[in-house]
């Protein structure tokens, strides 16, 4: 601007003056753009818990015996789970078995 003589300076003013608000209004707008562009980026929470996938599928007993515990529960029966296994005493003693029963003699 030292160089520029007195009567073009004003001209030369202005002309850096528009050529500044032409130059920010451009990086204005491109800051804008890359704002909205880093936020369809950021939509995705990668810190999230991924999608679970079918594993497999129920085994063909386990359907049969769901199937036939729906219809009794239909019917009016309720399903109780208790011991698959009991005790010599709740097998035998305790329904009055003499320990020489024969029925003893398989435990």
């Amino acid at each position: 601007m030292k160089d520029i003589s007195d009567k073009e300076r004003p001209l030369a003013g202005s002309l850096l003056n528009e050529l500044k608000q032409e130059i920010n209004s451009v990086f204005s707008v491109n800051k804008e753009s890359s704002e909205s562009n880093q936020v369809t980026h950021d939509e995705s929470d990668y810190t999230l818990p991924g999608l679970k996938f079918p594993v497999g599928y129920i085994h063909p007993v386990q359907q049969t015996l769901d199937e036939v515990k729906s219809i009794f529960m239909n019917v009016g029966f309720s399903v109780v789970y208790g011991p698959e296994i009991d005790d010599d005493f709740h097998n035998f003693s305790a329904l009055n078995f003499p320990p020489e029963h024969p029925a003893r003699d398989m435990q």
